[in-house]
């Protein structure tokens, strides 16, 4: 029986994959680099140092990708309603499923600070019983440290859960720490979620009953 419904945060809960990369855009600009558009789904659920290494790493000092890191962390959390913007359904979702007494957990590549302005922002924080973050794992998505450590903080077993994703990077974490799998297509295709155990086009389907009808 699912008891816990852990979920990834950029992409799931809130759209701000997208806007950190348009930030992540302008910034580069003003260092005379282009990063284009459809490098935007290459950026999903990876760590930034290790996207803008593989892009601009001939091109960018090490330190240099550290100040751009740090100049885009600081713009966001300085001014949060810039960007973080809600995913569609996204407060009716979690409303359901806390009525139905699930516990929802957050599990993400971001750090745990990030994580709780972005629920204080979209005012969803009481949904929620806690998250885990980045910066209490030693490895990152697609690593399945993140949702290990999220059942062990918070007491789930395995199969208890589904994880949420919108990511390879993250189904592939999820499904390495044997966590059921729903994948929304909010920034990639069916095509591209095809590891998932199931996918649904949006949080709407992410209903009570679907939940409790997963095995």
């Amino acid at each position: 029986m699912i008891k816990a419904v852990l979920f990834d945060l950029d992409g799931v809960i809130a759209d701000t994959d997208r806007t950190r990369f348009d930030l992540l855009k302008v910034l580069l600009w003003r260092r005379g680099l282009e990063l284009r558009d459809d490098e935007y789904k290459r950026s999903v659920g990876k760590r930034t140092e290790v996207f803008l290494k593989d892009l601009f790493g001939d091109m960018l000092s090490d330190e240099e990708i550290r100040l751009v890191y740090s100049e885009r962390k600081q713009e966001y959390r300085e001014h949060p309603n810039r960007y973080v913007i809600a995913q569609p359904y996204v407060l009716e979702c979690c409303k359901k499923l806390h009525a139905a007494e699930l516990l929802l957990a957050v599990a993400s590549a971001s750090e745990e600070k990030d994580i709780h302005m972005v629920l204080d922002e979209l005012r969803l924080s009481d949904f929620f019983v806690g998250v885990v973050g980045s910066d209490t794992v030693k490895n990152m998505k697609p690593h399945p440290g993140t949702y290990l450590r999220c059942m062990q903080r918070f007491g789930f077993k395995q199969e208890e859960c589904i994880a949420v994703e919108d990511s390879p990077t993250g189904i592939r974490s999820a499904k390495g720490a044997r966590v059921y799998c729903v994948a929304v297509t909010s920034t990639h295709t069916p095509e591209e979620l095809f590891e998932a155990d199931a996918i649904v086009s949006s949080l709407a389907g992410l209903t009570p009953k679907y939940v409790n009808e997963i095995q």
